[in-house]
């Protein structure tokens, strides 16, 4: 549930009346980057198990059937994690632009400084392209090996 701290800012700043201090907006901040952060540990654990399984497993890289299943299976997971993924970004780049402009007052405090969006899809895209090339390649190495 990347969304919890958008909707903890909006609880804060609804009981306060519209008075948010730079801690309360602070700890938003860090309670959604936590959450993101943890779509992105999901997307790694799942990447690495698919890429061990498939190193692993000499059985899926025979049939060209079950690779195909086994990668459109880790496809679907990953437009599923891209879309919560990319939503929680976006709403970790207003947050950040909330702390930004209410930190002038805070001694030390330089800025936020966040992803855009377009930058995690150019990573993300890739990472799974890559996967997916590799894994491809693997079966094809593999298959060419056993004949």
């Amino acid at each position: 549930m990347p969304f919890v701290g958008l909707a903890l800012w909006v609880f804060l700043f609804i009981v306060r009346g519209g008075m948010c201090e730079f801690n309360d907006f602070m700890g938003v901040y860090q309670a959604h980057y936590a959450q993101v952060d943890g779509l992105w540990k999901y997307f790694q654990a799942v990447t690495m198990a698919v890429v061990g399984w498939v190193i692993v497993n000499d059985k899926l890289l025979q049939s060209r059937l079950k690779l195909i299943a086994f990668l459109l299976g880790y496809l679907i997971f990953c437009v599923g994690n891209y879309s919560a993924l990319r939503v929680g970004q976006g709403q970790l780049l207003m947050l950040e632009k909330v702390v930004n402009e209410n930190s002038s007052s805070v001694k030390g405090f330089s800025e936020l400084k966040a992803l855009s969006v377009d930058e995690i899809s150019i990573f993300y895209g890739g990472v799974v392209l890559a996967v997916v090339v590799g894994v491809s390649l693997l079966a094809r190495l593999k298959k060419t090996l056993v004949e």
